[in-house]
């Protein structure tokens, strides 16, 4: 009976050493699991953030674009007003001139709008270089439709009244285009 008993003590031992045994290793296996559960949480938790970061990028990317698409449509718009404008009428000199000082404002407001872009995209320095730019750009513009008007103005001939509006509607024009190109090359960055 003694042996029965030392059997049944050395199987009970064993098997609960090998219990002992599994049980440890079951442990480490856990650790190790949960290791890895916490590096994948932190991740996902990274893929995470950075989706959000490329989800507000592409917004901002898409934004960018329908606010340039519309500029580059309202500022060809603009062109084909002037276009329809000069054609309802015929094509004469004082319509044509009417047509074109028509439009001056409309450019104007798309040189307000483009700025209005830039200083979306830029910093406290560059806006302050934008606004003396354009400050010095008035300067310009006026002391240029001055001198057109003295020289081109004073000329013989109902062509030169269709010249000078073109000329100073040209002035504007380009600086709304100027700007709208500034925006889209820097907002690409």
């Amino acid at each position: 009976m003694k042996k029965l008993v030392l059997i049944i003590i050395i199987i009970l031992s064993f098997s609960t050493l090998m219990s002992l045994t599994y049980a440890i290793k079951c442990n480490v296996q856990v650790k190790e699991l949960n290791a890895e559960i916490s590096k994948l949480n932190s991740t996902i938790s990274k893929i995470s953030s950075e989706n959000k970061t490329l989800v507000k990028d592409k917004d901002f990317a898409q934004k960018q674009y329908q606010d340039l698409k519309s500029t580059k449509k309202e500022a060809g718009l603009i062109d084909v007003e002037i276009q329809e404008c000069m054609k309802s009428c015929n094509y004469t000199t004082a319509c044509m001139n009417n047509c074109t000082y028509d439009a001056i404002p409309k450019w104007e407001k798309e040189i307000n709008k483009n700025i209005k872009l830039l200083e979306k995209i830029m910093n406290k320095e560059q806006i302050a270089l934008l606004h003396d730019s354009q400050n010095k750009w008035l300067a310009y513009k006026d002391i240029q439709q001055k001198l057109n008007s003295e020289t081109i103005g004073t000329m013989m001939g109902t062509m030169y009244t269709n010249i000078l509006a073109a000329e100073q509607i040209y002035l504007i024009e380009s600086r709304a285009k100027e700007l709208e190109g500034l925006y889209y090359f820097y907002s690409r960055k």
